[in-house]
């Protein structure tokens, strides 16, 4: 299991600091009565909305 801290808000010096820690919600709803956990990734919440935010950070 990993461990996610929750997410803070605050002011940024840079849009390119908000890139990366894209945050992970447990869909508990989803796997109620099953022995599953589900998370999924909100990719949504890069500044892009798109997963090629720290490639092209990174170029």
């Amino acid at each position: 299991m990993v461990n996610v801290p929750k997410l803070k808000r605050g002011v940024l010096e840079s849009i390119t600091d908000a890139i990366g820690n894209t945050p992970i919600v447990r869909l508990n709803n989803l796997t109620e009565g099953l022995e599953a956990e589900v998370d999924v990734k909100i990719e949504s919440f890069n500044p892009t909305g798109s997963v090629k935010d720290r490639v092209a950070v990174a170029m």
